[in-house]
């Protein structure tokens, strides 16, 4: 299980800062972020089925790119402050709605929901934001990776 010490959420913080000095970074007991807030959360519970649905689901997309998965997901949430349109957060929320009730109700799996939830807009742009400043700035990123130890 990935823990984030009190130094790594220093050298996550001077990253982020490199992007938007306004973003906060912090723990959570999952990787999210509030966008409005512009807060990145970074998570300490190991998701892994989670993690290698993403995975599975980010290898499918025509952007793939060979990365770390926790990098990635850390990219991600940064770039849904780097994304944020309210109009774009309302249809996701929606849409993940829909998309629990289907899985409760029986109608799909939660492989399904989970693929069909990492291609909702705001998720999908936040994703290949992270993919694109890691291909613009892939050494940045490989420092970031191995400081953290990643």
């Amino acid at each position: 299980m990935r823990k984030y010490s009190k130094n790594d959420l220093i050298i996550l913080q001077k990253f982020v800062d490199t992007i938007d000095n306004e973003i906060v970074v912090d723990k959570s007991n999952r990787y999210e972020c509030d966008p409005i807030n512009k807060e990145v959360f970074v998570s300490n519970k190991d998701y892994e089925e989670l993690d290698y649905q993403f995975l599975e689901w980010f290898q499918k997309q025509p952007e793939f790119t060979e990365m770390n998965i926790v990098l990635l997901s850390i990219l991600h949430e940064i770039g849904h402050c780097m994304t944020y349109q309210e109009q774009r957060n309302e249809q996701r929320d929606t849409i993940e709605n829909m998309l629990v009730f289907m899985f409760e109700q029986g109608v799909i799996t939660e492989k399904e929901m989970n693929f069909a939830y990492f291609s909702i807009e705001c998720e999908r742009l936040a994703t290949m934001w992270g993919v694109e400043y890691f291909k613009n700035n892939r050494k940045q990123c490989l420092e970031l990776a191995e400081m953290l130890g990643l």
